[in-house]
This record gives C-alpha cells, structure tokens and sequence, in this order.
C-alpha cells in the first residue's frame, strides 16, 4: 500500500514543481557508497571459474555407462547433476555424481582456502546467479560428505559439511541482507551431515573439526555488517527519488488533496535523508547487540523511506537461530573430542574449557552460556546383582531458543519463530 502511495504522489505532483531551485550541493547530492577494498589476488575470480566449470559439465551429457559383457545390461547410474536429493542415490551412484563434478570441488577448496570479497552489484538482479551456484556449491559439499561418512571417512564428512559454512562466509562478503541469508542457507544444508558426522569422529578428529568449525564461525558477517551494507543500497535508491520530490512541499497545497499534501511535506529531500541514517543507524545499534538486549526499531513514517526501508525483525531472528545453532554444534564437537579422550561424557560444558575451547559458547537468546543436561544411565537391578545399569548416558546440549524459556533440552526442530516453544539442542550418546 505505501509503495502505491509513493507511486500516486509522483504522479499527482507536475514535474515543473519538483525542479531543483539555485541553491548549494546538498549531503544527498554528494554522498558517496563506501569503497570495497578487493584482496590481490581474489578468491572471488576462483568462484567465478567454478561457476563456470560447474555449468559446463551440467550442460554436457553424463558419461556412458559401460556395457557388460554378457547380459543381463544393467542401467547407467541415474545421474543427479542438481544434488538435491543425494539421499535417494546408490553409494556407486553418489560416487559418479560426486566424481562427475570433481575439478569443481578442487576449485571451490582453492577459493574456500583464499581470501574472497563479492563485489557489490547496483542491480540486485546481478547478484542472484551468484547466491544461486553459491547454495548448489554448499549442496555438493554436503553430498560429498553423506558419500564420505558411508565410506568411513568421518573427519572428511564433517570437513565438508563446515565447507558449507565457508562458501556461505565468502558469499556475505558481499554485504547485503540478501547475502547473509544465503550464508545461513548455506550452513543449514551442512548443517545436517555435519550433525550425522559428530558421534562417528575419535577424539583427534573431533578435536580438528572443533577448531575447523571455529575458523569458518569467525569468517562469518555479521548481522549488523549486513545491515550496513542494506543501508548503502538504500542510499542508492533514496538518492536517485529525492530529486523528484525538491520544492514540492511549498506548492503542494495548490496542486494536490490535502490528505497527500501532509506526506508530501513529510518527503523533503533532506529530511528524508537525515530520517534514513536515523533509522539504519538504530537498526545497525541494535544488531550489535545480543538478541535478548535489542529494542525495537520503529519502520520510518515517510512512505518513500518505507518502500527501502523495511522491518528487519525477521532477518534478526534467522541471524540469531543461525547463532545459536553453529554455537550448539561448536560445542557438541568439542564434548565429542571429550568423549574420544576420556571415554566417558563431559557432566558440564564447562569441563571442556580451556582444551577443547576458549570458553562456554553464548546463548543468543539469553545472557548466559549454552546449556547442558547430563543423565546416568539407570537400572532397577540391585547393586548386589552385579549387572551393569541399562540405558545410555546422554549429554544433552541447546539453547533457549528465542522464547527464552528453558525446556531442558526439547528439540524446537527446524522451523523457528519468534515465539516458537522448545530449545535448539543436540544429543550426544553414550552406551
């Protein structure tokens, strides 16, 4: 409806009206989008040549299976140049796939291993193709991993399934909202074989994949990085309306209703400028902040400014699950690597600091540490009976979730809204 509003002024309003009067450069008119400062050399130029690569070979036909001798002839492998559904594929099929596409796994490790900066694009339009191989990336990665970890090859599963997390790091480079939603793409695709990988890991491995998780954590962008990169397009667009909307305050009473007049008056070229650095400077405030600190941010009544200027409250929330989830996961790889060490569970997270980590990761949803909750095994046998208790230790790690409340450990699942009942957790097991 305001974007209608917007579009109704423009034309209720003569062009002669919003002509520019003598007068000084204005902060508008002279503000510039920061510079990008580009690594030499770029990994972004190894994404592109794997981009490439990859349409290349989904482009060509799958290679021709071979004949057996004698019959019966059994079909070729059922190629899935998409990714997927790798579960739905044989072990010999998901070999070929991941096979097929090889010399694009060697180029994506090469630009995983760089330093990479996505260029910002104008047209929102241009960065879309990228996001697009950037996500089919991550589902080869974690492709790959279900074919390691089916081959015995835990650490490598769990090398790949943090992959996902890289290429979604490198991605939010890029410094939009829309790039860092991609990253969080990116690391729920990986997310589940990384999980699958975690009880198969002995204690080195474990240990690695701890402190590989850790590194592709601290590549990640922020929430407010993404936010200051919202507001640079924001400006972009503001900056190319305001000239539309000089002078037309003065006579807009003479030319429109006098229900628009009010709003044409509240679209001053510079006011309207002072009112958007407000708001992304409330905006960019508040994602600094942990998610239980933050207050809300009022959407600007300007009905230009609130066509680029939109809540955030559900990009907030899909930043703080993400948070939550890769905290969840970074410690149940360090109880792992406890595990494989002591041969026995950890009864708190705090066991595992400072050798397996620096500290208790946070909860971003409450102003504490991550949770745990430690169980024995139980048995109604008699101590005299000389039989080992039945069940299984279980270690449970989670947050609260966003409502905040403690559920002991009960999974929320996938799907997560603000007032979800549950927490995020992971079990850990042992008989």
């Amino acid at each position: 409806m305001k974007r209608l509003i917007v579009v109704a002024l423009l034309l209720a309003v003569p062009a002669t009206l919003a002509l520019a009067q003598d007068r000084g450069p204005k902060p508008w008119e002279q503000w510039q989008p920061p510079a990008v400062e580009m690594p030499d050399p770029n990994a972004f130029e190894l994404y592109e040549l794997a981009f490439d690569l990859y349409d290349l070979i989904d482009g060509a036909p799958p290679p021709a299976a071979p004949r057996p001798a004698e019959p019966p002839v059994e079909a070729g492998p059922r190629l899935d140049p998409g990714f997927g559904r790798p579960d739905e594929l044989t072990a010999d099929e998901l070999s070929a796939l991941c096979g097929r596409y090889e010399p694009v796994f060697r180029l994506l490790e090469e630009a995983i291993a760089g330093e990479a900066q996505f260029p910002s694009f104008e047209d929102p339009a241009q960065q879309m193709p990228y996001f697009a191989h950037i996500r089919q990336g991550a589902r080869m990665f974690a492709a790959r991993s279900l074919l390691r970890r089916g081959e015995g090859r835990p650490l490598e599963a769990a090398l790949d399934a943090i992959a996902c997390i890289h290429l979604g790091a490198d991605a939010g480079t890029q410094g939009t909202l829309i790039a860092g939603l991609v990253a969080i793409a990116c690391q729920a695709i990986g997310q589940r074989q990384l999980e699958a990988a975690i009880p198969e890991l002995e204690a080195p491995d474990a240990l690695a994949a701890t402190n590989a998780l850790r590194r592709a954590m601290a590549e990640r962008t922020s929430f407010a990085d993404a936010l200051r990169g919202e507001e640079t397009f924001a400006r972009l667009v503001t900056q190319q309306y305001l000239p539309m909307f000089e002078g037309v305050g003065e006579a807009a009473e003479q030319q429109i209703a006098p229900e628009l007049a009010e709003q044409m008056r509240a679209m001053d070229p510079d006011a309207t400028w002072e009112e958007l650095g407000a708001f992304y400077g409330a905006w960019i405030e508040e994602a600094g902040k942990p998610w239980y600190a933050r207050a809300e941010v009022a959407t600007p009544a300007n009905p230009l400014l609130a066509t680029v200027a939109p809540s955030f409250d559900l990009g907030a929330l899909k930043f703080a699950v993400s948070d939550a989830r890769l905290n969840v996961m970074l410690a149940a790889l360090a109880a792992q690597a406890w595990l494989g060490e002591h041969e026995s569970l950890p009864t708190s997270l705090d066991a595992l600091v400072p050798n397996y980590l620096p500290e208790v990761p946070r909860d971003p949803f409450v102003d504490a540490p991550l949770r745990s909750e430690f169980s024995e095994p139980v048995s109604r046998a008699h101590p005299a009976a000389d039989r080992e208790p039945q069940g299984a230790r279980v270690l449970i790690i989670y947050s609260v979730g966003p409502d905040g409340d403690d559920d002991g450990g009960a999974d929320i699942g996938r799907a997560v809204d603000a007032d979800s009942d549950g927490d995020i957790a992971f079990v850990l097991t042992m008989e």
